[in-house]
């Protein structure tokens, strides 16, 4: 839970201090007919707040089981520089026969930005089987944003009293 301040004057801002990223849940359509690299970009906030952009960078390696190996990567990356981006982490997302996520799937790593508390350390959550929220059907890759625990300074005022 944030730390609140609650400033004595009715006239004060209630603040919530930055707080870094160390949960990201996901929710990802990865494109089954697809014989490339898809790449998505989700971000990530710092112990300033300050959001950065990682890539999630997945391959298909296997069909029978269908799995795709993915790849956390430093920046917004696209096509031919996947290869050049240094890599954070790495991990398998596995599916079953109806291509829906087979197993709890996390991805940890860890990170530091310039500035900022180093050695960040990230989970990527894909779900699990029950949730049907991480899938690899023959459309588009895709990525939701269902929760992230980090979050940018906020100021703002509601009169007499802050919660």
């Amino acid at each position: 839970m944030a730390a609140w301040s609650r400033p004595g004057s009715a006239r004060s801002p209630c603040t919530q201090p930055a707080k870094a990223t160390s949960s990201r849940s996901l929710s990802v359509n990865l494109n089954y007919d697809s014989d490339t690299t898809d790449t998505l970009v989700t971000s990530v906030f710092d112990s300033l707040g300050v959001t950065h952009d990682v890539t999630l960078a997945f391959t298909k390696t296997s069909t029978t089981p269908l799995l795709f190996d993915v790849r956390v990567l430093s920046g917004s990356v696209s096509g031919a520089t996947v290869g050049f981006a240094p890599e954070l982490g790495r991990g398998v997302v596995p599916f079953d026969g109806e291509r829906i996520l087979s197993a709890y799937t996390v991805l940890p790593f860890t990170v530091s930005f310039p500035g900022a508390e180093p050695d960040q350390h990230v989970t990527i959550d894909f779900g699990d089987p029950d949730q049907f929220r991480t899938t690899a059907f023959s459309t588009a890759a895709a990525l939701w944003t269902l929760a992230d625990d980090g979050h940018a300074f906020s100021e703002y005022h509601f009169g007499l009293d802050c919660l």
